[in-house]
């Protein structure tokens, strides 16, 4: 099934903010080759990438609410340099994080949304007063796991309301919430 593109107005069922075509296009402009992987796996990692990238925390809202389907086009946003993005405007970077995260969902399906076992993360050192020791490092994490995605997230960093690449501060996050 075709990718439904959002244009800027709000589109209400659209699936990505770039389609098929630009996706192969950025495919032979940033790794010299288009892939051989079916159309049909290729969109599969676009939805997957625009999944992920749409529940970030970006700035502003969303310019016509829930009626839009995606979280872009949005109202009151800006860049990390302070510009005003228009509200009917899907940025360029946007665009190019969505191509680098259906990249990465190409080459390892799922990678957006990978499966860590944080338990391994801390070990019982004594019984009688419970004690855990916490093991893990940064490769334990999540975001670990999604290294070829923050090249994505670099791109839009300045868009979000709050660095969501600090794998130290969700690691302890995540530690703290299971009572460590």
């Amino acid at each position: 099934m075709a990718i439904t593109v959002e244009d800027g107005s709000g589109v209400s069922s659209a699936d990505a903010w770039a389609d098929l075509a630009a996706y192969k296009a950025w495919e032979v402009n940033f790794h010299g080759a288009e892939g051989s992987e079916s159309d049909a796996l290729k969109e599969a990692a676009q939805r997957r990438s625009v999944g992920y990238l749409n529940a970030l925390p970006w700035k502003g809202t969303r310019t016509n609410g829930r009626d839009q389907s995606l979280s872009w086009p949005r109202s009151g946003a800006s860049d990390g340099d302070g510009n005003a993005i228009a509200s009917d405007e899907v940025p360029r970077e946007l665009i190019l994080a969505q191509h680098a995260v259906t990249w990465a969902e190409v080459a390892s399906p799922g990678i957006s949304a990978p499966q860590v076992n944080m338990a391994n993360g801390k070990t019982l050192t004594a019984v009688d007063s419970m004690k855990w020791t916490i093991t893990a490092g940064i490769q334990d994490s999540a975001a670990a796991q999604r290294t070829l995605i923050f090249t994505a997230l670099d791109e839009i960093a300045g868009f979000l309301t709050r660095d969501i690449t600090d794998v130290e501060d969700s690691n302890e996050m995540y530690l703290r919430s299971v009572g460590t």
